[in-house]
């Protein structure tokens, strides 16, 4: 019969007392582990011959290795595998399951619990036979001759007897030991476990210290404490010295062996990593040179979900456009709306980093400013309301702060801010835009014309009050120069013409400037107001001769006298030295002559001397005529003349009739006389003085015949009858 199948038939009953005499019980399940003792193993050695390398038996919690002497091995199947030495027939070696790792206990035997354990040794080793059966492993001690393999037979403590059963094997006296000296694995006292709060952020974990105790009551000497699975040091920690260590899940554990003092040295990216609690366990173990003990130490983590760190573009701005900017592209290819980006990042410890959730659709910002929008990969844009009556109402130097928050693939919040400047919206300006006024004109601008144009404005602001103006309260030249303006606050403007420019002056009838002038509502808005500026005749400055003389003529039969002069003229509405041309003799006012006047400012005065006015006339007597030109633009200007009278001479008209009877007296008053003859009608003879101052007369003349006629002299002369 195998090893194996010797070892699975030592059975301990239930109730974990030690069994009695004749049961195989050298290897018992407890509780879910086994008992080794040492006494009946070793016994067993003397049955087969074993290869001191070879593997009695395997079971799912360790495996058992014979070695030479009467002691052998058990190597625990963990992931750190641990070596028991089984050596002491005094002890019962208890190996017990703990989740995934295996505890071990050594229990000293108790004298009656010794003498049950060589009891059952003499029962073991009476069940070998020398017989032919099944092959065995080994020889039984004591026997020389045949050296092949033998078989070995387990008689069943109930069963009926093998048909080949042996004799049972008597093992000498001296092969019994004697009872061995009983020692008590030591008592060791871990104390509470260290816990290890993981919170929201990434936390710096600090080391944690503490000490283990054991107390041994089967040696003089203080128990060592060892890490099952750990390394030998040196190792100094923050000044304190150790020497085995054991890296866990989450940190690594350091024990003095000798003051069971320990350190425990969190890793923090891995607690920063978890994200439910966990234990990070070590199997903590002590020995007194006789016996040891172990016990699992176990650090307690709370695990949480880690915020991210989230670094890079938190803040952005955005400016404002114009109302009026945004109503011009209203109908058009309407430019992007004001925008802001950005771009975030962030570490995580218990998530990928850079990893954001996403918001592809635009979700309103805090405020209601704006919209925004968010990428996996942590690029933002905030969109701007332009239309939000709030941002309406911001001015140019005014800013507002809106806000959105996105979060990281993990949860971890992060909130954007965005500055908002203002822009002016320009106000709406209506009422009155134009005025009109009227030039000055006449003799030095007599006529007044109408110098001043007033009006209103109106303004509505989205950003600001109504009806708000920037006031001029002094005057101010307007564009083009021809006025000045004032302007109210509340939208009052008022006009002044300047009718002492040139440019104004120089305007006539039906003539007209443009003038302008700009004003502003208090946000600035501007506002051109334009003034038409109508012409009046500014009347011409005339210069020249504007008087003249004339002589009265003696002499009927001498051409009528005349004056003449020259006139100039300035003017600023039309050409000077420019006159209106009178080519044809115009009466003058009193009739004494008339006149004429060319486009250049030459008139001449020609007198009448037939006017009986001006036959009246004696040579101390003067007369008084004038006469009216007017330059281009009908400025008048009056020229007087002074008519000098002279003597007129006697009346020298006669009439002759030849071959009739004598004319009666100049004062009678017959019967006309007769037709002149044609030749003295037609020459009539002109008397005159034979000498000057002679009252004899001469009358020239051709006659036909007998000539009649009277001939009237000056007084006091008497008239002459021929």
């Amino acid at each position: 019969m195998s090893p194996a199948r010797i070892l699975d038939d030592l059975r301990r009953r239930p109730d974990r007392r030690a069994p009695p005499p004749g049961s195989r019980s050298g290897v018992a399940a407890l509780t879910g582990g086994m008992s080794f003792v040492a006494l009946i193993l070793s016994g067993l050695k003397e049955a087969w011959g074993a290869d001191p390398d070879l593997a009695l038996f395997d079971r799912g919690d360790i495996t058992y290795k014979d070695f030479a002497h009467g002691s052998f091995e058990l190597v625990t199947k963990e992931a750190v595998p641990r070596h028991v030495i089984v050596d002491d027939p005094g002890q019962t070696v208890v190996l017990e399951r703990h989740g995934s790792s295996v505890g071990l206990t050594q229990v000293a035997n108790t004298a009656s619990r010794m003498e049950d354990l060589q009891s059952q040794q003499q029962d073991v080793l009476a069940n070998y036979s020398k017989e032919h059966g099944p092959p065995g492993s080994s020889t039984p001690p004591g026997e020389t001759g045949d050296h092949s393999p033998q078989p070995i037979n387990l008689i069943e403590p109930d069963g009926p007897s093998l048909q080949h059963a042996l004799s049972p094997l008597v093992i000498p006296a001296s092969f019994i030991p004697d009872a061995p000296l009983i020692h008590s694995p030591p008592t060791l006292t871990l104390g509470a476990g260290v816990v290890e709060v993981d919170t929201f952020r990434f936390d710096e974990f600090s080391a944690s210290s503490g000490s283990f105790s054991a107390t041994s009551f089967s040696s003089g000497s203080a128990p060592t404490f060892g890490i099952a699975g750990g390394i030998d040091g040196p190792f100094t920690i923050a000044g304190a010295s150790f020497d085995v260590e054991k890296p866990g899940s989450f940190g690594v554990l350091y024990v003095n062996s000798h003051t069971g003092a320990y350190t425990y040295v969190p890793n923090n990216d891995a607690i920063n990593a978890l994200k439910a609690p966990t234990t990070d366990n070590f199997t903590i173990t002590a020995s007194d040179g006789f016996a040891s003990a172990d016990q699992t130490f176990s650090i307690h983590i709370n695990g949480a979900d880690d915020a991210s760190v989230i670094a890079g573009a938190t803040a952005g701005s955005v400016a404002a456009v114009p109302m009026t900017v945004a109503e011009t592209f209203a109908s058009h290819d309407a430019p992007a709306a004001p925008a802001a980006s950005g771009t975030l990042t962030d570490t995580d410890v218990d998530d990928p980093a850079n990893t954001f959730t996403a918001v592809s659709t635009p979700h309103a910002s805090d405020h209601g400013y704006g919209t925004f929008t968010m990428t996996t990969d942590g690029h933002w844009t905030y969109t701007l309301d332009d239309a939000n009556p709030a941002v309406l109402a911001l001015k140019a130097c005014d800013t507002a702060t809106d806000t959105f928050t996105v979060t990281t693939i993990g949860g971890t919040p992060q909130t954007i801010t965005v500055t908002i400047q203002g822009a002016d919206d320009p106000s709406v300006v209506s009422g009155d835009t134009h005025g009109c006024v009227v030039e000055a004109g006449g003799v030095h601008n007599s006529d007044h014309g109408v110098p001043v144009a007033v009006g209103v404005l109106t303004a509505t602001d989205v950003d600001g009050p109504p009806d708000d103006f920037e006031a001029v309260p002094c005057p101010e030249r307007s564009d083009h120069g021809y006025g000045s303006f004032t302007m109210t606050d509340d939208g009052h403007w008022t006009y002044v013409l300047d009718n002492g420019n040139c440019a104004v002056q120089a305007l006539n009838v039906g003539d007209s400037l443009s003038d302008s002038f700009t004003v502003k509502t208090a946000d600035g808005t501007a506002q051109l107001v334009t003034v038409t500026i109508e012409g009046s005749n500014d009347a011409a400055t005339i210069c020249g001769q504007a008087c003249g003389r004339v002589i009265e003529p003696s002499n009927p039969c001498a051409p009528p006298p005349s004056a003449c002069g020259t006139l100039t003229d300035k003017d600023v509405d039309n050409p000077d030295d420019t006159f209106t041309a009178t080519t044809c003799p115009q009466a003058s006012e009193h009739g004494y002559g008339s006149f004429t006047m060319t486009a250049g400012g030459v008139w001449t005065y020609t007198l009448d001397p037939t006017n009986p006015a001006v036959e009246a006339l004696r040579p101390c007597d003067t007369l008084i005529d004038c006469f009216t030109v007017t330059t281009i633009d009908g400025t008048p200007k009056v020229v007087t003349v002074a008519i000098q009278g002279a003597d007129d001479p006697h009346d020298q008209s006669f009439h002759f009739k030849e071959d009739a009877a004598p004319l009666a007296p100049a004062s009678a008053a017959a019967a006309p006389p007769d037709p002149v003859p044609p030749a003295a009608q037609a020459e009539p003879p002109a008397p005159h003085p034979t000498e000057p101052g002679s009252d004899l007369w001469h009358l020239a003349g051709q006659f036909d015949g007998a000539v009649h006629g009277g001939l009237p002299l000056p007084a006091p002369h008497h008239d002459i009858i021929v």
